[in-house]
């Protein structure tokens, strides 16, 4: 009998607990001002009329974030390139100080009674906006009619980013048999989760503690971002995340509004909550991809493949926010050979800011991404030089008895058996039968296609310990006193 899961009676029957279900005695209402502009200097920000308006209780722009001395959205690890070159950084502060960089951008916020009231009296800021020209498309980002969009970041490169050896590559491109390129784009899109972006904070002042309910998919690591920006103590941040209508890697960190409630909150003495509507976060909140892949294949002459290269676009958009630079770099290189024993290994990737929003963690960060140029590699290498697309990667496979295997670039699999699994794949499809069957359908003037693809991806990422567990169940037989047991990892 399978187990059911404690928390489905609750949810099906309407009883969820998600943010947006909490709410504490005297609480207040955000709403956020958001550029309207790609790329703009601010002049001026005027707030006396929302001030004015019915129900406001407080507003905020850049100058409080300053006073508070709050730091900028964390913008990621040191990552290293070419010549131990570390990413240069275009960090985003809690809201715009002097110009926005993409649409969407938050420029102030308005706390009201209620959250009608504080969007009607958002709508009463006005803001002096000087526009200025937009560096769309990460691939035209470096050219010098293109404005530089930080100070830190010459030509709006945050990085060159090399993994393998591109002489081992050149050579055995320059020698190969067959070989084969394709592009792939794996498209700028944002995530979308069932549960809107939200949050409500709340200063318990007797107990010295902030609350913060908000939908994460770590607790921990939502724990550490809010104290690296506002810089309360970790153990003085509490929070409560019951129910999570989908995350993603999105809400992996803390965005603006989470610190801006919690300043809210604070300066207020009363809790304050803030709902995203839907529209605003298309272009308000994290987006994910927004990669171009160009990647090629060289062939011996019995298509056993000797080398795979790629040149990487990343566009991390405006600004440097969590996993955007780890993205382009780590969780793209580390398994760019998949599933195949691929003796050369070479990765360029070109990592630059445009006015966009900003990239971060979704679905697998980069880490799926590759696993598809690989495959539709194979896939176009096998098509274009008449190759059955199963047996060449039977023929390329690293075998079961070469593990733990190390690949050109330094990544070691620790296990495998990658014929078994895809025998047993094709086995359950019915490959076999696939081209009689594709007959009947086409006699009834339907269309039928059956596609082969295997990936490997790094798991196990983070920084906590890593464990191994064995579990035995043992069974004695009361007939005969033999003992067996089933064992797992």
């Amino acid at each position: 009998m399978s187990l059911m899961r404690h928390e489905d009676e609750r949810l099906i029957t309407g009883a969820g607990k998600f943010t947006a279900d909490w709410n504490l005695e005297n609480q207040c209402h955000m709403a956020v001002l958001r550029s309207p502009h790609a790329h703009a200097r601010v002049l001026k920000i005027d707030t006396a009329g929302a001030m004015q308006a019915e129900g406001v209780l407080l507003v905020l722009t850049a100058a409080d974030i300053t006073a508070a001395r709050f730091n900028s959205i964390p913008s990621g690890p040191p990552i290293k390139g070419v010549d131990d070159q570390v990413i240069r950084k275009g960090e985003m502060p809690v809201l715009a100080i002097d110009r926005v960089r993409f649409t969407g951008q938050p420029v102030a916020v308005v706390i009201a009674e209620s959250a009608v009231l504080a969007s009607d009296a958002c709508d009463l800021i006005e803001v002096d906006y000087d526009p200025l020209p937009a560096v769309v498309g990460a691939e035209s980002a470096a050219m010098s009619d293109k404005p530089q969009l930080h100070p830190a970041v010459e030509q709006n490169k945050a990085l060159t980013f090399e993994s393998g050896s591109r002489e081992a590559v050149d050579q055995a491109f320059n020698t190969a048999a067959k070989t084969a390129s394709i592009t792939i784009r794996s498209q700028r899109l944002y995530g979308a989760p069932l549960e809107p972006k939200a949050v409500l904070a709340n200063y318990d002042e007797p107990r010295g503690m902030t609350m913060v309910y908000t939908p994460t998919q770590g607790v921990l690591g939502m724990q550490a971002a809010l104290s690296a920006v506002t810089g309360i103590p970790t153990d003085e941040l509490e929070i409560v995340s019951q129910d999570v209508g989908g995350s993603f890697g999105l809400r992996g960190g803390a965005g603006p509004e989470h610190a801006l409630v919690i300043l809210a909150a604070r300066k207020l003495d009363r809790p304050v909550k803030w709902v995203a509507g839907r529209s605003e976060l298309f272009s308000g909140e994290w987006h994910g991809r927004a990669l171009k892949l160009e990647a090629s294949i060289a062939l011996d002459v019995n298509d056993h493949i000797v080398a795979m290269r790629y040149k990487d676009t990343v566009d991390l958009g405006a600004y440097n926010c969590y996993f955007g630079g780890f993205i382009g770099t780590n969780n793209l290189s580390v398994t760019m050979g998949g599933a195949y024993r691929v003796p050369a290994l070479y990765m360029r990737s070109e990592l630059m800011l445009t006015n966009t929003a900003p990239i971060s963690a979704y679905r697998g960060a980069g880490r799926p991404d590759i696993a598809f140029a690989v495959e539709r590699l194979i896939d176009h290498a096998a098509a274009e030089h008449k190759l059955d697309p199963v047996e060449f990667r039977r023929k390329n496979f690293i075998d079961k008895e070469d593990f733990p295997y190390t690949t050109a670039n330094g990544t070691v699999y620790d296990c495998g058996d990658f014929h078994t699994v895809l025998d047993k794949a094709l086995a359950l499809a019915d490959y076999e039968s696939f081209e009689s069957r594709n007959d009947v359908s086409k006699a009834a003037g339907k269309i039928r296609g059956i596609g082969v693809g295997y990936y490997v991806e790094k798991s196990g990422a983070g920084a906590a310990p890593k464990d191994q567990v064995s579990c035995r169940r043992w069974c004695v037989s009361p007939a005969c006193g033999h003992r067996s047991f089933r064992s797992g990892a």
